[in-house]
């Protein structure tokens, strides 16, 4: 798929999260104190008051009024990202449902405009009472109190029509791909339970304690423990998204799913103590131990694992900083962007994964072959990235210790490296092909397809002229972790 395929397939959802992160943004720099710290403050009962402290707020207009220009724009990339996944599944099944979305969406945005308008009648004219003699001020405010009163029914109408068409839209997707995915999702839930709750025990653990910020506080003052926490958590990363495979082996409940044609092995190349040693899995043909739904949540794991320090960050800093920040939304607006860049790549794979081992003419095989070396050939460039960010974050916090500058290059680092873990459990069944090298053929013959070897080969001798030297090179030397016996090391 070219750049300019991807961009147009998913511009609504590039544009949704954009306009979120602006949007909150916005309500960061507005935020005033506890009393208003949103722009859509509903705060009816003080609904004049409010209004009379924004207007006299130094700098605080011109966001109050760009948070609902945006407000205006901000629903309709909502609902029409979700109605872009539901009109893909709109069959005679589904109709009613995608009616009742967009008859209940338009409603919504409908009374959401009204109530823009009104924010931004009202502000005008609280700022503009002042001029009005006494008797006037006082029958203005009375009217404040009747427009409050007017704005809390729109309000909750537009927050019902709004509830309505997401519960609609969840039901939609439940009935259209998760309901008969079930087994799957209950085989991830319950394979993947320690690494679940791994993230969820650091998450709570460094927000809800103490100490948690504490010890986030002394790692970005000192560069060598904080890069030593970085790459431990890469470390970390991979295992937790990698280890339930092998719990998954030996599920005994799931019967369908037991991988009967798995064969289990000890390398012998490592080191064995007292009969213990490295154990890997070789699965058989035509077996399907890994259900592709269980497989994706899986390797989403790692990812959540770096959001949960993403929004950890955030949090520590927001309260140390002062930062009026919804630590939370703007965490699970980077997670819905990195979410999209994962499925992008593991769509693609699978597609061309089909392609390259189910095309009836070689033709076709060359071509999924060179899509899938364009797709994943600059995965050593995206892990060298994340290894120099990490360098980079480990000068800064030398320089800065704890610091805005050094907590902004922590947020930077954990999402290079979120999308350097993402390449990684999507390049590497690929890498012993796209970085093939005699060395790698002789270590473990098994671990090469000679005739898809081939179609890499043949059709690829002008993409391996662009690479760079050092890049390939490198490349090479990664293709080892294909092999899971040097994987699992």
């Amino acid at each position: 798929m070219k750049t300019s395929k991807l961009v147009k397939s998913y511009l609504i959802y590039w544009l949704f999260v954009l306009v979120s992160l602006i949007s909150v943004f916005i309500i960061t720099k507005f935020s005033i104190n506890d009393f208003v710290s949103n722009p859509q403050f509903a705060n009816f009962d003080h609904f004049y008051e409010c209004l009379e402290f924004i207007s006299n707020t130094k700098g605080k207009t011109g966001w109050f009024k760009w948070y609902f220009y945006i407000d205006f724009i901000w629903p309709l990339l909502f609902l029409a990202s979700m109605f872009q996944i539901i009109y893909k599944i709109n069959c005679k099944t589904y109709k009613t449902s995608v009616r009742l979305f967009l008859i209940l969406g338009f409603l919504g945005y409908v009374f959401d405009v009204i109530e823009n308008t009104i924010y931004l009648t009202s502000l005008a004219k609280a700022t503009s009472i002042a001029n009005l003699s006494s008797p006037e001020q006082t029958q203005m405010v009375l009217k404040f109190q009747e427009t409050a009163s007017t704005l809390q029914i729109i309000a909750k109408i537009k927050e019902a029509a709004f509830a309505i068409a997401v519960i609609i839209f969840i039901y939609t997707i439940y009935k259209r791909y998760i309901q008969e995915k079930n087994r799957e999702i209950f085989l991830f839930l319950k394979t993947s339970s320690l690494s679940i709750l791994s993230i969820l025990i650091i998450t709570v653990l460094s927000t809800k304690v103490d100490q948690g910020g504490t010890i986030l506080v002394e790692l970005l003052a000192d560069g060598y423990q904080i890069t030593i926490a970085l790459f431990l958590l890469i470390f970390l990363s991979i295992i937790i998204s990698h280890y339930p495979i092998y719990m998954q082996i030996w599920d005994k409940v799931d019967e369908p799913f037991k991988p009967d044609g798995l064969r289990l092995k000890m390398s012998t190349k490592t080191f064995i103590i007292l009969g213990f040693g490295i154990i890997y899995f070789i699965p058989k043909e035509n077996v399907d131990h890994d259900p592709l739904l269980t497989r994706i949540l899986r390797r989403s794991l790692g990812v959540f694992l770096y959001m949960a320090m993403f929004y950890v960050v955030l949090f520590i800093a927001g309260k140390y900083f002062e930062w009026n920040i919804n630590s939370l939304l703007l965490t699970a607006v980077t997670t819905v962007f990195l979410a999209i860049f994962f499925l992008y790549l593991e769509k693609n794979k699978r597609d061309l994964d089909i392609l390259l081992y189910d095309s009836p003419t070689k033709a076709l095989k060359f071509k999924a072959a060179k899509k899938i070396t364009q797709l994943l050939k600059w995965y050593p460039l995206v892990l060298f990235s994340g290894f120099f960010s990490i360098v980079i974050m480990a000068i800064i916090s030398s320089i800065f210790q704890w610091n805005r500058i050094t907590v902004f290059t922590l947020l930077f680092v954990l999402i290079v490296n979120t999308i350097s873990h993402v390449y990684f459990r999507i390049s590497r069944p690929y890498l012993r092909y796209i970085f093939y090298s005699d060395g790698l053929y002789k270590s473990n013959k098994n671990l090469i397809e000679l005739d898809v070897l081939k179609y890499f080969e043949g059709g690829n001798k002008a993409t391996y002229a662009l690479f760079n030297k050092l890049i390939f090179k490198t490349g090479q030397k990664l293709a080892y972790i294909s092999d899971n016996k040097n994987y699992l090391k």
